[in-house]
């Protein structure tokens, strides 16, 4: 059976989305590492609105604001959890 990726894709269960979500530390760690291992093996990670299905544009350094992804279609943002710092030093702690 062949499934197209953006059938993959879809949520079990739809979030309900804002104007601006926040995201943790920790998932954007994770989506990191599985960025870095797919794209090793030629695969890209690539983070897609659900509302839209439109690809997010990336806010690389993370702006002053907290905004992290927006999308272009929608302008929906993710921004950095209020507990993002905390949670990025306890990764880093052994």
């Amino acid at each position: 059976m062949e499934i197209p990726g953006d059938e993959v894709v879809r949520p079990l269960v739809l979030p309900i989305l804002t104007d601006s979500n926040s995201l943790s530390y920790t998932a954007q760690y994770l989506a990191t590492r599985v960025q870095e291992a797919w794209n090793k093996s030629g695969l890209c990670f690539l983070p897609i609105c659900m509302d839209d299905g439109e690809a997010v544009t990336w806010h690389l350094p993370i702006e002053e604001d907290g905004t992290i992804f927006h999308c272009p279609k929608c302008q929906r943002k993710w921004l950095k959890h209020e507990e993002w710092e905390l949670q990025q030093e306890s990764m880093r702690t052994p």
